[in-house]
């Protein structure tokens, strides 16, 4: 007769099952999904899956959101699908079954983490428990705002402009790119604190500073994107495009006619037969003031004969 240890015979029946080997793979958890993430107001699906041997039977397979129970299936009971009150667990049970729970009208009490529990029946109940984490975001109702962005700039201006993401939660995660190249040098980049709204909403801002160089410019026009994202469920982005300053203003008509090459027969403007006129008019009326000279006046004396009347005649003359 072989005597066992005293401490062996303490163990419950369960456990000499598991020490031994004889029972252990009785029941096996295949998998527990809980999506990552949902969108608040929707719904979401909660799986879980698992494997008995012949000899086994299931008991009860139970949900619970932290460490309290909102969900149990007992094939034995009449009833075999119950469920529990819980702030922010709405479960549809026309949806849901053994094998998966369904979850609607998420909120963000919605949040957090989801554990199946499985036990087979007597005399054995092997449990086995698997978890996952679910967070249920609100996404912003509309593209990412640029704001600051000009229509144009020069070579060697100072770009400065935000991008703002309203109203989600959580905050969406911004990003700048130039020209679709990511920009990450801190440099460039303003980060901003996250605005707190009413209903626990928040707003992200990101602002993005550079000097323009002449790489900027593709064909004579520069790219500005902010994509917002939140996890890998949502995704939006916004782009403008801006052009390239003249760097000098453009040499007009107007101004070249002010402009005369005297002698070279034409204005340097490039102006008209009246243009031309008007110049050999001047050059003819300098000319002339040079070769004319100025009039002036001379005196002659002439003596009267006449004794009865001696006066002086003053006449005046000119010469060319």
């Amino acid at each position: 007769m072989i005597l066992l240890p005293s401490w062996l015979l303490r163990l419950p029946l369960c456990s000499l099952f598991v020490l031994f080997g004889s029972v252990a793979a009785a029941l096996e958890l295949l998998t527990v999904k809980v999506p990552a993430y949902a969108i608040r107001g929707g719904s979401a699906k909660l799986y879980c899956s698992y494997k008995l041997d012949d000899d086994a039977s299931l008991y009860s397979l139970k949900w619970y959101k932290g460490d309290h129970q909102f969900y149990q299936y007992i094939p034995s009971n009449i009833i075999s699908k119950n469920t529990f009150f819980l702030p922010g667990v709405d479960v549809d049970m026309a949806r849901s079954s053994r094998g998966s729970v369904v979850l609607e009208n998420l909120g963000f009490h919605s949040s957090g983490t989801y554990r199946c529990e499985v036990i087979t029946e007597a005399p054995l109940f092997l449990t086995k428990l698997g978890e996952g984490n679910l967070t249920v975001i609100d996404p912003p109702d509309s593209a990412p705002v640029l704001d600051g962005a000009q229509a144009a700039y020069h070579v060697g201006e100072q770009v400065s402009l935000n991008c703002t993401s309203l109203s989600s939660r959580p905050a969406a995660t911004l990003a700048w790119y130039v020209n679709d190249q990511l920009v990450t040098e801190p440099h460039r980049l303003r980060e901003y604190q996250v605005l707190h709204e009413m209903g626990g909403l928040q707003t992200a801002v990101l602002g993005l500073s550079f000097t323009t160089s002449r790489q900027h410019f593709q064909r004579g026009f520069m790219r500005l994107k902010c994509v917002a994202r939140i996890a890998t469920v949502y995704f939006q982005s916004q782009e403008t495009s801006v052009a390239e300053a003249e760097t000098r203003p453009p040499h007009t008509v107007a101004e070249g006619r002010r402009h005369f090459l005297l002698g070279s027969g034409r204005p340097a403007g490039g102006g008209g037969p009246d243009v031309l006129l008007l110049g050999l008019a001047l050059s003819l009326a300098t000319l002339l003031t040079y070769v004319l000279p100025i009039p002036h006046q001379h005196y002659h004396h002439h003596h009267n004969n006449n004794s009865n009347n001696n006066h002086h005649t003053i006449s005046s003359s000119s010469s060319l």
